[in-house]
């Protein structure tokens, strides 16, 4: 049943209950010290042997950990059987530690998929949801695809699959603020948490759907959380490469509850810019913030870190609503961009150029 070799370790209960951190403390001696698997077991103060299991209060712990490469069907063959990991790991390196209840599958120190152990030969073990982007390129194929009969999808995934039906194929940013719930409790308490938020982004990239990502830094976030939003949207382009473009912007507390904190000044700015361009490497554009920095910080940005100058603007009312109200046209984008020294492009929201 197990691989590698086996020790036994009897473990006294109190009232029934096991000692958690001392059977913690135990496993991680045996597995620091080269032991594949380890069984802990024992009665309320009393030793017993594995014979008698089903009399028992037994916890098993088994752990043997491997490694292996994903293969183009998204698999990972661990033992006999293989186990799906979402499509975005495709041909990666992972690893893979089994348990006597579980199959634990990781790419670099990020857990990516978790599947009840199977202990029989030449299975195939794998979530749906792993293979979402796949089979939501054509609308209503979810409906058509048998694996997924009678499987409960996660309530944001249903709902973004109903926009899509109805025409949405891409979503903004917005939102994400600062990604700590400290702060989301203290200055939006009415917004979702910071892992919702990392959610809906999540189902909207196994749809195939593309979206950018924001923060709304300078006002009562420390520099730690600040670090802490970097990292959540980092980790979540690891997992997906659903977001096109980042795009930092400063606060403006004028007309809000905050009008008694500093307004970030354009070298803070600058400078968080350039550490998301540097942190963010798994994204490809960032995006100045002519809006809340005017013309000419925007276009300093261009030598921070960022490759994309923001469009033109139809309407604007948040940063309005605190006094700030920058206006360029497209003929002025393009003229502040060359005199940069660069080249200005058109795009489409999924960074492809349009011909001129």
């Amino acid at each position: 049943m197990f691989k590698g070799s086996i020790v036994a370790i009897v473990t006294p209960f109190t009232n029934g209950a096991v000692d958690e951190k001392k059977l913690r403390e135990l496993v991680d001696f045996q597995i620091t010290n080269g032991t594949d698997a380890i069984v802990a077991c024992g009665t309320t103060g009393e030793s017993s042997t594995l014979d008698n299991e089903e009399h028992l209060n037994v916890i098993k712990i088994v752990y043997d950990q491997t490694g292996g490469r994903v293969s183009s069907q998204s698999l990972v063959r661990y033992d006999t059987n293989d186990y799906s990991v979402p499509v975005a790991y495709g041909h990666q390196d992972v690893w893979v530690r089994g348990y006597v209840d579980q199959v634990v599958i990781g790419c670099r120190g990020e857990v990516i998929a978790r599947h009840p152990r199977c202990y029989g030969r030449e299975d195939m073990i794998f979530d749906p949801v792993h293979y979402l982007p796949l089979i939501e390129k054509k609308i209503n194929a979810l409906d058509q695809a048998a694996p997924l009969a009678g499987w409960d999808l996660p309530a944001e995934f249903q709902t973004l699959r109903r926009l899509m039906a109805a025409g949405l194929d891409s979503i903004p940013g917005g939102g994400a603020e600062i990604l700590s719930d400290r702060v989301r409790q203290e200055t939006a308490p009415r917004k979702c948490s910071a892992d919702a938020w990392i959610a809906v982004m999540e189902e909207a990239h196994n749809l195939g759907m593309r979206t950018t990502a924001t923060m709304m830094f300078g006002h009562i976030e420390t520099l730690a959380e600040r670090l802490e939003h970097l990292e959540r949207v980092r980790r979540l382009q690891d997992r997906t490469g659903g977001f096109t473009a980042f795009i930092p912007w400063p606060f403006q507390p004028d007309n809000t509850v905050y009008a008694h904190l500093p307004k970030t000044t354009a070298f803070a700015y600058l400078k968080m810019l350039a550490i998301s361009r540097i942190y963010l490497d798994n994204i490809d554009n960032i995006q100045a913030s002519w809006v809340t920095q005017g013309p000419k910080i925007a276009q300093l940005s261009l030598f921070f870190g960022a490759n994309d100058f923001g469009s033109t603007m139809i309407e604007e009312n948040v940063v309005a609503a605190a006094g700030v109200s920058f206006r360029l046209s497209e003929e002025e984008i393009r003229r502040i961009v060359r005199q940069a020294g660069f080249a200005p492009r058109q795009r489409t929201m999924d960074y492809t150029l349009v011909g001129e």
